[in-house]
């Protein structure tokens, strides 16, 4: 037997942990799960993309599968040596904070603060994808008008 102590470690697994893990790893690499999570981001991203195009305060729609990034741009602010409109941390930040009082959470981050992370479980459902849009289709939209006009 083991006398007290003798069978310790930080980095031991815990039983319960890694019988999960094994079953996250199996869900994970499954060919239809995986091709159920790039049916759901291309879904979004085509959504993302149709509000790129209405609107003035989003210069660029970017990422893979669930995890994707909207950057904000204010089209009446300074431009780059291209003339494209610069990043615009200031409105980033006003879209997350409308966002959140319509209970839908979105982290910023990226270059100046300007990109909006939309980082949905690769469990979410269309119905789900569909509420969180409207809400952020409705901010932006919002948003736009009042930067534009």
């Amino acid at each position: 037997g083991w006398e007290p102590g003798a069978h310790a470690g930080t980095f031991r697994g815990n039983q319960l942990a890694m019988a999960a893990g094994t079953i996250v790893m199996k869900k994970v690499s499954d060919p239809k799960f995986l091709a159920e999570v790039t049916r759901k981001g291309d879904y979004l991203k085509s959504r993302l993309m149709k509000l790129k195009d209405e609107v003035s305060i989003i210069g660029d729609v970017r990422g893979t599968g669930l995890m994707l990034g909207i950057e904000f741009i204010d089209p009446n602010g300074p431009k780059d040596l291209m003339g494209v409109p610069m990043p615009a941390g200031d409105i980033t930040l006003r879209v997350q904070r409308m966002c959140f009082e319509r209970k839908l959470i979105m982290e910023k981050g990226g270059r100046y603060g300007s990109v909006m992370r939309c980082l949905c479980p690769l469990t979410v459902t269309d119905e789900e994808i569909d509420t969180m849009y409207s809400i952020f289709e409705g901010v932006v939209k919002e948003v736009d008008k009042d930067v534009c006009h």
